[in-house]
C-alpha cells in the first residue's frame, strides 16, 4: 500500500472557491475530529459548534 500525503486545507479551499453557495468544506479524522478546512470566511454558521462536532462523530462511524 503506497502512502500518500494531502494538503487537504488547501483542498478544502478550493472546494469552497468551486461555488459561493458552498458555505464548509473540512475533513475528518477517524475519530471525527475536524482536521482541515473549515466554515468559508464571513458566514454565519447555521449550527454551533456542539452540533458540528457531534454530526463530525456520528459521521465518523458510519
Amino acid at each position: 500500500m503506497s502512502s500518500k500525503i494531502f494538503d487537504y486545507s488547501k483542498i478544502c479551499k478550493s472546494i469552497l472557491s468551486i461555488d459561493p453557495k458552498i458555505r464548509f468544506a473540512g475533513v475528518i479524522n477517524q475519530r471525527g475530529r475536524l482536521v482541515a478546512g473549515g466554515m468559508k470566511e464571513n458566514v454565519v454558521p447555521l449550527e454551533n459548534e456542539k452540533d458540528d462536532e457531534m454530526l463530525f462523530m456520528e459521521l465518523a462511524l458510519r
